[in-house]
């Protein structure tokens, strides 16, 4: 038996969003500043470069960003204590379920992405002269993203040197002695 979805205000944004407790956020039908009806509909967020979801969401014509996780516990719950930070029960930043999320210490966020796996570096020096391998090779970012478990503006930002500069190769990657886009599709699956 499926459990129906219940939505909640957004605290602070209570006439024009609200957000559920599976973690999806949306707008409300309301009128727009020509007295125009605007539909409301299921706000599609971003994710950054930690794998954490956000929405934009506008009051008196300010945008502000907002990260789902905490809409979730703040329209739920309750405002974050002083000292605690919603943490993620099972470890996937994406996954904004109230059932999965928390309030607690910092202390045991930390031991949270310990006991996940989570913590530290995602990729090596090594994992980022693949990543630019495999981009010269042809791949497209979005492959590359899946094969490392990283967002595809992750992959961009190494790409274009705002990420891992340092590790910048001084003169173009040598094709020859690689893989075509063919085999290193085959080696990924």
């Amino acid at each position: 038996m499926s459990k129906e979805e219940r939505w909640a205000a957004v605290p602070g944004y209570e006439n024009a969003y609200a957000v559920s407790d599976r973690g999806r956020v949306m707008s409300l039908p309301r009128a727009d500043s020509r007295g125009q009806r605007v539909d409301g509909r299921i706000l599609k967020p971003g994710r950054n470069l930690k794998g954490y979801l956000h929405v934009n969401l506008c009051n008196d014509g300010k945008v502000r960003a907002h990260m789902v996780h905490r809409l979730v516990m703040l329209a739920f719950i309750g405002p974050c204590p002083a000292g605690m930070e919603v943490c993620h029960n099972n470890g996937n930043p994406a996954d904004n379920r109230l059932g999965n999320l928390r309030y607690d210490t910092r202390k045991a966020n930390a031991a949270d992405r310990i006991k996940h796996g989570t913590h530290g570096l995602k990729l090596t020096a090594d994992d980022v002269d693949e990543i630019r391998r495999l981009r010269a090779c042809g791949l497209t970012q979005q492959v590359i993203a899946a094969r490392f478990g990283i967002s595809r503006m992750a992959i961009s930002l190494i790409l274009l040197g705002k990420r891992w500069a340092h590790t910048m190769p001084k003169r173009p990657l040598d094709l020859h002695i690689h893989p075509t886009p063919t085999e290193m599709i085959e080696t990924i699956r």
